[in-house]
Formats: structure tokens, C-alpha cells, sequence
């Protein structure tokens, strides 16, 4: 690709040959990337560069950050102009490795998450405790109401049941509400 006299406004070697360069790389991601690859994706073509070994070279934050006018510039050890046997010392590197070469750097601002983060968990578990709490007394107050309404209901069908003793007199209507008052007595003692 690199060699294709075709694109060379796209892509070159530099003057020493130790590096390549692409310039305007939303024009390269459209009109090389999908001769040499299955994709046109930009950020995809540096991905795989990184991961078999690539480094880039330039700093983008000097550069125009207009993509027409960017240049990137790319290195490997193995990759020089003229260079044909090293190719075969490119290898994909693994998993492994690249977590090892992963450089760990803790920011403020990762320190700043970390404490939010963990005083958010903090602020979670005491609303669960207080949920928990709130939980329990909830349970015991109704375990109460469904015994008092038992109970209630129990006393219900005593007092069904008297009713239905005292009857209707002989003529079909109920008893006068003064002996209802004997049997309401007579229930109260049983009660008791």
C-alpha cells in the first residue's frame, strides 16, 4: 500500500523511510482503506496499526485539527522502505501483552470518580438499611392488623351465632332490642 505509486498523495514513506505518513485520512479511509481491507473505517485501520506494534509518531495536538489537512506518521521497528524480510517480524500482538504494555496512570479526575463512586456506593447501602428497617416495620405492623382483624372476625360470628339462637320471636320479627341487651350481656361475660 505503501509502495502503490497511485495514492502516494494519500500515503508515503518519509525521506528516511523508517516512517510512513497519512495525509487527509477521511479521504483514505474512502478511497484505500476498502482496496487493502474489509472496512473504511479510520479509527479501525489505527487500532489494528496499534496492535501490531505501531506507534505514531506525530503529535496530532500540533497539527490541524481540520481531517483534510492532518498528517499521521506511523513506526514499527520492522517496517522500513526496502525492508522486505522484517515484515515477517510484525506479529499481532496478545491480549497478554498488551495489558502488560498498557501504561497504568491515575489521574485527579480518576481519583476525584473513585471517591464519588465509592461515596455513592456508601449513600446506596445506607438507603438499603433504611429501606430494610422500614421493611421490618411494616412486616410486624401488618403480622399485628392481621391478628386484631381475626380476632375481630372471630367475635363476629359469635355474635352471628347468638343472633341466630335469639331468633325471630313466634309472629317472625326479631326479639325487642332490650333482650338483645341480655344476650350482648351474657356474650360480654363469656368473653371475659
Amino acid at each position: 500500500m505503501v509502495e502503490d505509486s497511485e495514492i502516494q498523495d494519500l500515503i508515503t514513506w518519509s525521506e528516511n523511510g523508517d516512517v510512513f505518513r497519512v495525509f487527509n485520512p477521511t479521504a483514505f479511509s474512502k478511497n484505500v482503506l476498502p482496496r487493502y481491507f474489509k472496512h473504511s473505517n479510520w479509527q479501525s485501520f489505527v487500532r489494528q496499526l496499534n496492535m501490531y506494534g505501531f506507534n505514531k509518531v506525530n503529535d496530532m495536538i500540533h497539527s490541524n485539527l481540520r481531517n483534510e489537512n492532518q498528517i499521521w506518521e506511523f513506526r514499527h521497528p520492522h517496517f522500513q522502505r526496502g525492508a522486505v524480510e522484517d515484515l515477517r517480524n510484525i506479529k499481532r500482538k496478545s491480549v497478554r501483552s498488551l495489558r502488560a504494555t498498557a501504561p497504568l496512570s491515575v489521574t485527579e479526575s480518576d481519583v476525584q470518580r473513585s471517591e464519588m463512586l465509592h461515596q455513592n456506593y456508601a449513600n446506596l447501602v445506607d438507603r438499603v438499611t433504611r429501606m430494610n428497617t422500614g421493611f421490618e416495620t411494616l412486616f410486624d405492623e401488618v403480622s399485628f392488623l392481621r391478628s386484631v382483624v381475626l380476632k375481630q372476625q372471630e367475635y363476629m360470628e359469635e355474635i352471628i351465632q347468638a343472633l341466630a339462637l335469639i331468633g325471630p320471636n313466634v309472629s317472625g320479627k326479631l326479639l325487642p332490642f332490650s333482650r338483645f341487651r341480655k344476650w350482648k350481656c351474657l356474650l360480654l361475660q363469656r368473653s371475659n
